[in-house]
């Protein structure tokens, strides 16, 4: 604990062990539509970085591209914090056509993939960075650098291709779990759990991760989720009651807590694991829910799990998780740009930051769009940031909650954002806290 945090404990007389505070239930929320750019027909927000700003993906139509007929064409988008409502479309690199975000850093670094050779990149200064292997490192063609995540500091997690094999493997190529440095240079290569391939989907500013790898020689080898702890590669367990022993970890907090689910296709569960201490469950579903089709997207460092629930017969629904409870999204929600439309595969809560502001993509019912274009990217701000523990009221407890983030430096206790933890965010809380919930 620094200094200033211990003051801050000191002031207030309270004992803080250092660990999250158990809520009483998640936030309520103000949905915002964010900003279409032109020519745009559909639009979602897939990432979240601490400081607000919100990076997704827009099908943009192009007009007389190939032989004066206008194309479909899918871009990333980046909206800041400042103004949601203004859209940036981020430029590509010639004859690259498609692009789907993945991530954004802090520094307003935006990482996607494409489907072309090219692989993957960031994009950032108005220029496009590609990433790499080692120079001289042999790579194929397809897919040779593919990123699937970006922690809030920059580092990038993936899967590379590349025809170097490990010694005796059966395989004509191998495709590893990496992670990459900002710059594109290769951090680590985390590798598979002896199979020929792995990706990483999510990482944590330490440069833990989590991901899917196959497990034996055979090219049809089965695939399960692992955890990358300190260097130390290892598969997850399985929760009690999975629909099956494959599945996939997608995301990971500051604490070692990863999310994802087990099973795949029309029978899936949602899963959240402790990747420190072993521990494994399925996350809770819908009441009558017989055939789920559940997965946990990401989790905050406040432990909000966010995600997507459906059934065989239904339009699904956009989920919160906290303290093992399951939540419909649209329950949570006190204000609307516009109503959603129960249509298409309902909403998708995409990812979390620190505040537990969450992104997402649905249908909405908008005065003079037509049903087919009516897929928007929405944010999910908490109705009163003040209210820390959830109990839809302030008071002191909310107080001693600020004190033990404040003294543990979780991001959300960083109320200005500026990257310190100091009294002027001890002083931004109050105030906040002094204003209320009107």
């Amino acid at each position: 604990m620094g200094l200033q945090a211990r003051a801050v404990t000191a002031a207030f007389g309270v004992t803080i062990a250092g660990s999250a505070a158990i809520a009483d239930g998640p936030p309520q929320y103000r949905l915002f539509l964010l900003g279409r750019p032109d020519t745009s027909i559909e639009d979602r927000a897939t990432a979240i970085n601490g400081l607000g700003d919100i990076a997704g993906r827009s099908n943009v139509f192009i007009e007389a591209e190939q032989d004066g007929v206008g194309v479909i064409r899918t871009r990333p988008v980046l909206w800041r914090r400042g103004d949601r409502q203004a859209s940036e479309v981020l430029s590509l690199a010639p004859n690259t056509h498609q692009s789907w975000t993945v991530g954004i850093d802090d520094a307003a670094r935006v990482y996607s993939h494409t489907n072309e050779n090219t692989g993957s990149h960031s994009m950032f200064d108005g220029q496009q960075h590609d990433f790499y292997l080692e120079p001289g490192e042999p790579q194929l063609g397809g897919f040779p650098r593919d990123v699937s995540d970006v922690s809030e500091n920059g580092l990038v997690a993936g899967t590379a291709l590349q025809n170097a094999v490990p010694p005796g493997a059966p395989w004509g190529n191998y495709q590893p779990a990496t992670l990459w440095n900002p710059d594109g240079s290769r951090l680590v290569r985390i590798g598979t759990l002896g199979g020929q391939s792995a990706r990483a989907f999510g990482v944590n500013n330490k440069g833990w991760a989590c991901g899917v790898s196959q497990e034996g020689e055979s090219l049809t080898a089965p695939s399960f989720p692992f955890f990358y702890i300190d260097g130390e590669l290892s598969r997850a367990p399985e929760p009690a009651g999975s629909p099956s022993a494959s599945g996939q970890a997608l995301a990971i907090n500051r604490d070692g807590v990863v999310v994802g689910r087990m099973g795949s296709g029309s029978n899936s569960r949602a899963a959240v694991w402790n990747a420190l201490t072993g521990e494994a469950q399925l996350l809770p579903m819908f009441a009558n829910d017989t055939s789920p089709i559940d997965v946990a997207n990401d989790i905050s460092d406040n432990r909000l799990i966010v995600g997507r629930s459906s059934t065989t017969n239904d339009f699904g629904k956009g989920v919160v998780w906290l303290d093992g409870q399951v939540f419909d999204i649209e329950t949570l929600i006190v204000e609307s740009d516009a109503p959603m439309l129960n249509t298409g595969s309902g909403p998708e809560l995409s990812a979390v930051n620190g505040y537990d502001e969450i992104v997402g993509y649905a249908n909405f019912d908008v005065d003079g769009v037509p049903l087919f274009e009516s897929r928007f990217a929405f944010v999910l701000l908490p109705a009163c940031p003040a209210d820390l523990n959830g109990d839809r009221t302030l008071s002191f407890t909310d107080v001693v909650q600020y004190v033990g983030e404040f003294a543990s430096e979780r991001q959300r206790a960083d109320v200005n954002r500026d990257g310190v933890h100091d009294f002027t965010d001890v002083i931004a809380y109050l105030q906040r806290f002094a204003e209320g919930c009107g």
